[in-house]
């Protein structure tokens, strides 16, 4: 079928695609940004666990040595953005109060990322120039991303540019659920059909924005805040070193969970990486309930 589709879409090159865990496109790649997602939220909570001291050096080394593998061959751009973004959220006390630390961390940090760049120029044969360039491009400037006429940039101006006063009920609470989706192989929804190319369901965030409007975003983020929140009673309250640990890393995969609508639209779309999200939510619930359980013993 991919074979069939190449004259149709320019940018369909291979003919197989690997596709894991997190599945692939028809007429796109493997799911790789997704995969590196789940293993940087694997790894915040080796991390966390050994801020704890429940895992040694030694077993955090080896453990994450098998686990970051992959990071480094995805070629995903998105995890030196990902990473710190981890980072900083799991040791951000820590990076306050210790600048020492932060020096250390943040040449850590700086030589996975130049490990990661490297890596990834060896793979697609690009020169930094031309990497940043290509990244800036796709992301900011007005070009398309692959076929669209949008990017995850401009899909966002010009969902302003079309709310008016004279239409507020869309501004507020959109058009409908699936209205902004576009699919190949499932067909469009209305507003997608509408403008067609444009690619306006391209993110998470655009997709809400379409289909839910304003009230579609503050629901997403009091979600998530409301799971910080929680995570947070735990480190604070808990005296078990293994739920602070993990209330900690589930800190961080909110963060990076908060910050993907931005990236991608697959927390909207894709069932793998929603069951992810599903897992952390529903692991933080039970151990709250074990917790206060405990506290009313």
């Amino acid at each position: 079928m991919r074979e069939s589709y190449i004259e149709t879409y320019p940018g369909l090159e291979p003919i197989d695609v690997v596709a894991g865990s997190f599945g692939a496109e028809m007429f796109g790649g493997g799911d790789n940004a997704e995969m590196a997602t789940a293993l940087i939220i694997m790894f915040a909570f080796l991390l966390s666990r050994f801020k704890e001291k429940i895992m040694s050096v030694k077993e955090l080394c080896w453990i994450s040595l098998i686990l970051l593998s992959p990071l480094v061959m995805g070629e995903t751009k998105i995890v030196v953005v990902l990473f710190p973004i981890m980072f900083i959220c799991l040791y951000r006390k820590e990076l306050l109060s210790r600048p020492h630390f932060a020096v250390i961390a943040l040449i850590l940090g700086a030589l996975f990322t130049v490990i990661t760049l490297n890596v990834y120029m060896i793979l697609t044969k690009m020169s930094f120039d031309q990497l940043v360039f290509d990244t800036l491009k796709y992301n900011f400037y007005e070009i398309g991303y692959g076929n669209c006429y949008l990017n995850r940039t401009t899909v966002l101006t010009f969902w302003a540019q079309h709310q008016s006063v004279s239409d507020i009920i869309s501004f507020l609470f959109g058009n409908g659920l699936g209205s902004a989706k576009g699919d190949a192989s499932m067909g469009s929804g209305h507003i997608d059909a509408h403008y067609l190319g444009y690619c306006v369901g391209l993110t998470g965030v655009s997709i809400l924005l379409w289909e839910l409007g304003v009230f579609g975003i503050i629901l997403l983020l009091s979600i998530m805040f409301s799971v910080w929140q929680c995570a947070n009673r735990l480190i604070v309250k808990s005296v078990n070193p293994k739920v602070r640990a993990d209330a900690a890393a589930i800190q961080s995969s909110i963060a990076l969970f908060t910050f993907y609508p931005l990236y991608r639209d697959t927390l909207l779309s894709e069932f793998p990486f929603q069951l992810i999200f599903i897992f952390i939510l529903g692991y933080l619930a039970w151990m709250h309930k074990q917790h206060m359980e405990k506290k009313h013993e």
